[in-house]
């Protein structure tokens, strides 16, 4: 435990130290259905544990105001009951390869109770965390825990993925923690606001070294001013980075390889990582505090980050100047009709479109002028019989519902098309990676031919406990052109 660090200060200037030194926990497991399991001290769910899943959470916070928790009907990231970090870990990017074999082992309990999650990988990659549930003096209840890698090949491994619950949310009263605050190597805090665009932006990922975190330091999401919850790193023997995911609003925590920047080896050729940590939660105060030495993380838009290049192939080897990229987002309740630029180091939530504007050779492109009321709008060349889909850039853009709350989605569209037509549609679907559990598909009527401004709408009930996201589109097949305006989501009374 690093008992001078920045946070540890902070909680010391605000007199918030000390708080549990006296407070003595009963853990116990209790696994209430096939490898899930909770954490409990005493009656309290304290933690959760899922072998499937392969993740821990951190469902209570403080001894002194325990809260109910329950597991949801349907477990993934949007219904994530706590914070949660990941067991596995991932070989990432080029590599993108997880564990062959796992093994999920518990202590028995008592004052502290630890999760041990072994993983054994085809190139001869071993991994071992251990997590232990226990009670800090200053955060209360917290999971440390230590990650240990040997590796005969140099990969770039990500030893935890960092989600706080709630933080998916786009829903108006459900929205958390808008921008998150971590500690550089060279001593600054520095600050990226949470949104789905910015993720796509240079900056976000460590190309000029901007989001390593100090071996000493911490990474969390701030803004609240209930609680704050963060990793407060003790130690790592190679550079640790994060990296925010488009549509989660996750962190990736990852050790950082390259060929300047190799991990030690032991005498048989190994590759070793480690890294030691701590997940918990801050007072929203010591929060605040923190956010006012904060400083905001560059961002670097002038040319497209090299991961979006695969989602936009008219790019493909350009080399002279890049194109400007419009970002925008579809929210619920807010009409977009394109002329509202949006500013990717603003905090926000929604559906993500990225498109160049006015750019001939696209086929989906945004128009600074034709639009049906004000000037902007969206178009789209259709050049072929088959079927062409746009809207969110990158799966999981999505905008989240309520189950039996009534939704209509609307927008208006403009067609010359020499053969084919243009619709809308709402896709119903559970929010999870892979795969994708599409429940319910909502089709508007069709527009064809040559058409002035026409408006589409579909309205829809989702029901039962695998619908938690819609997904917006628009369907053009044929030839010609369609443009569309005035996008709007919002629920029918």
């Amino acid at each position: 435990m690093t008992n001078d660090s920045i946070l540890r200060r902070t909680l010391a200037e605000l007199n918030l130290t000390g708080r549990y030194a006296g407070y003595t926990p009963n853990f116990r497991l209790e696994e209430f259905q096939p490898r899930t399991y909770w954490v409990l001290d005493g009656d309290t769910r304290v933690g959760l544990v899922t072998g499937d899943a392969h993740t821990l959470e951190l469902t209570n916070f403080y001894p002194d105001e325990p809260r109910a928790v329950e597991y949801p009907e349907v477990y993934h990231a949007p219904t994530a009951p706590g914070d949660r970090i990941t067991l596995a870990n991932w070989v990432e990017w080029e590599q993108a390869t997880t564990s062959e074999r796992h093994e999920l082992t518990f202590s028995e309990g008592g004052a502290t109770l630890t999760v041990k999650f072994e993983e054994w990988f085809a190139d001869g990659m071993h991994a071992l965390k251990v997590c232990t549930f226990a009670v800090d003096p200053d955060m209360g209840y917290v999971v440390h825990t230590e990650s240990h890698v040997q590796s005969p090949v140099s990969h770039q491994v990500e030893f935890a993925n960092f989600l706080p619950e709630r933080v998916v949310e786009d829903r108006v009263g459900f929205v958390r923690y808008p921008f998150i605050l971590w500690q550089h190597p060279d001593g600054r805090i520095l600050r990226w606001n949470q949104n789905n665009l910015g993720a796509d932006a240079y900056g976000n990922r460590d190309h000029y070294g901007l989001r390593q975190i100090d071996p000493e330091g911490f990474l969390g999401y701030f803004g609240e001013e209930d609680r704050c919850p963060v990793v407060e790193f003790h130690s790592s023997n190679i550079p640790v980075s994060a990296a925010t995911c488009a549509n989660m609003l996750d962190e990736h925590l990852h050790w950082v390889v390259a060929r300047h920047l190799q991990p030690p080896q032991d005498e048989a050729g190994n590759y070793l990582y480690e890294v030691s940590f701590t997940l918990g939660a801050l007072p929203g105060a010591a929060g605040a505090r923190l956010a006012e030495q904060a400083v905001p993380n560059e961002l670097i838009l002038d040319r497209y980050p090299t991961e979006m290049a695969g989602l936009y192939p008219w790019t493909r080897g350009e080399t002279g100047p890049r194109r400007p990229l419009d970002f925008r987002v579809f929210q619920q309740g807010v009409v977009c009709d394109f002329t509202e630029i949006l500013d990717p180091a603003a905090s926000c939530r929604g559906q993500a479109i990225t498109y160049p504007v006015d750019a001939p050779d696209a086929p989906v492109s945004v128009l600074s002028t034709g639009g049906r009321q004000t000037a902007p709008c969206l178009r789209l060349q259709v050049t072929g019989s088959e079927e062409t889909v746009l809207a969110s850039t990158g799966e999981g853009c999505s905008l989240h519902l309520t189950r039996d709350r009534t939704y209509r989605v609307s927008a208006w569209i403009k067609t010359d098309l020499r053969s084919g037509s243009a619709r809308l549609r709402a896709s119903e679907w559970l929010f999870a990676p892979r795969p994708i559990y599409i429940n319910s598909v909502n089709i508007s009527d069709p527009v064809e031919g040559v058409s002035d401004w026409t408006e589409v709408s579909v309205e829809f009930t989702p029901t039962g406990p695998r619908t938690h996201c819609v997904l917006i589109e628009f369907l053009a097949a044929g030839e010609g052109t369609v443009w569309i305006d005035e996008v709007l989501m919002e629920t029918v009374a």
